[in-house]
């Protein structure tokens, strides 16, 4: 029903916001760019006179762009993570001498 999708864009649109603002710092320009631009057009869609296929279109973008921030976001957690594991080992520089008394 169109009630269901409204509601439903409404939601994603809430999820997106809010991960987009948790998350900016973490994303590209474009990314950024990305999710702004899906944001408000989704935001246009729903506060507008839309029929069924315009909110399920709009949906489906909100969907895409979610889909796309996580991985991105998934990816560079995996890279960071393997960034703080791949610390080199400190070389061996103890020679082992035996003490003299003085």
């Amino acid at each position: 029903t169109v009630i269901g999708l409204r509601n439903n864009l409404d939601s994603t649109i809430y999820q997106t916001k809010k991960m987009h603002a948790e998350s900016s710092d973490s994303l590209t320009e474009e990314l950024n760019e990305e999710l702004t631009s899906v944001i408000s057009s989704s935001e246009g869609v729903l506060n507008s006179v839309a029929d069924k296929n315009e909110l399920e279109e709009a949906l489906k973008n909100l969907q895409q762009i979610l889909q796309k921030t996580g991985e991105y976001l998934t990816q560079k957690a995996g890279q960071d993570q393997a960034t703080e594991t791949d610390v080199p080992e400190p070389e061996d520089d103890i020679i082992d001498v035996e003490a003299e008394e003085l």
